[in-house]
């Protein structure tokens, strides 16, 4: 898909795709933080420490694209979460957990662990700053390929290809391949800004099961599209070496792989796999990084089966997304590499001090985990 730099035809700015939060939930957290249920539901937890897991620090009605709301958190709700670690938590790096379990050390209570992942320059204009100011320390995990480039991970191309027709006067159901591939997305005919974010929201993640070669057989041809109205315009989305340099030499700052491509590895062969992890530590090297020695597997998707190969690999530690709490079974144990569970980070699901500690702890209400 052609980008350009600049473009006079400008996409409406945009709101963040976005989900409330429930009032009920809301109100249960409320009640769990300030009643000490949730101090309860701590210290019955097998698994005292947390690792969490942020993307973006970014204001989405800035940005020229609509974000989907799990990726980010606003700088104001970045700040606040600070505060509250700072003030309620033990907050470690990555690598000071990691040796206290090699070690078999106890862990303190409510220790806490930050990494963001995805390698978004908005890590260097405000997240970077802000774990300054607060004095907690983090770990990027970075996709080396996109560093220092213009490129865009693919669901993100999709969504600006199909705002910047839309802003050309070409509405969706003009781009003939979608409607033949995914009929189901047309039984709306509204064509408006807004319906147009909801499809194009649809269609990236019918995309996402779809075989990878399909998948750049449709991008391909929204690209014709695209290409008769000129490309669409962008600024920069990833950190470039420069940056990661800076940010490596502050003490409170680990990088670490999550591969070079950004590939879904359940997508990959052993061999693409094992080209593309070698392909991220060269990166590295190439520009004086030291990375941490756990791996965290691209979009933290995870299985068994890679999981097998990165032990091969050496790799005794990888992060993903979800509940891996320890001790594991005898049998996962037998894979020889431990996965770490995290937890996701986004603005609408942990803006207040209460919303954010239930989430911490991994708190749920009547079966639904907040």
């Amino acid at each position: 898909m052609s980008k350009r730099q600049h473009s006079n035809v400008q996409t409406p700015r945009s709101t963040p795709i976005v989900a409330s939060v429930n009032f009920a939930h809301r109100f249960l957290s409320i009640y769990l933080y300030y009643s000490g249920k949730l101090e309860a539901h701590k210290n019955n937890r097998p698994q005292k420490w947390t690792i969490l897991r942020y993307q973006r620090v970014i204001e989405p009605s800035r940005q020229p694209y609509p974000i989907s709301v799990g990726q980010y958190v606003t700088p104001k709700t970045f700040e606040m979460h600070l505060r509250f670690l700072r003030k309620k938590c033990n907050v470690i790096s990555l690598d000071s957990l990691l040796e206290s379990l090699d070690n078999q050390k106890a862990i303190p209570k409510d220790t806490v662990v930050i990494t963001i992942d995805d390698g978004y320059v908005d890590n260097y204009v405000y997240a970077f700053p802000l774990l300054q100011k607060h004095g907690l320390p983090a770990t990027f995990f970075i996709p080396t390929s996109f560093i220092g480039s213009m490129d865009m991970f693919w669901p993100d191309k999709i969504m600006a290809a199909i705002l910047t027709l839309f802003a050309h006067g070409v509405t969706f159901s003009q781009i003939d391949i979608i409607e033949k591939d995914f009929p189901d997305l047309f039984s709306s005919t509204k064509e408006d800004f807004s319906s147009t974010i909801a499809k194009t929201s649809i269609l990236i993640n019918l995309l996402k099961e779809v075989d990878p070669n399909e998948r750049a057989r449709i991008m391909a041809h929204i690209g014709v599209f695209l290409d008769e109205v000129g490309g669409f315009s962008m600024d920069r989305y990833f950190l470039n070496w420069h940056e990661v340099r800076e940010m490596s030499s502050s003490p409170l700052v680990i990088f670490g792989s999550q591969g070079a491509s950004h590939a879904n590895y359940n997508e990959l062969s052993p061999e693409e796999i094992i080209e593309d992890i070698r392909n991220s530590y060269l990166d590295f090297r190439a520009n004086d990084i030291t990375p941490t020695k756990v791996f965290c597997y691209p979009s933290g998707l995870f299985s068994k089966n890679n999981r097998q190969l990165l032990a091969k690999l050496g790799m005794e530690k990888v992060l993903a997304i979800g509940d891996f709490s320890l001790p594991q079974a005898e049998n996962e144990k037998a894979l020889k590499t431990l996965v770490l569970g995290r937890v996701q980070m986004f603005d609408s699901a942990s803006f207040s001090n209460d919303l954010f500690a239930c989430r911490i702890w991994r708190a749920s209400a009547f079966g639904v985990p907040f």
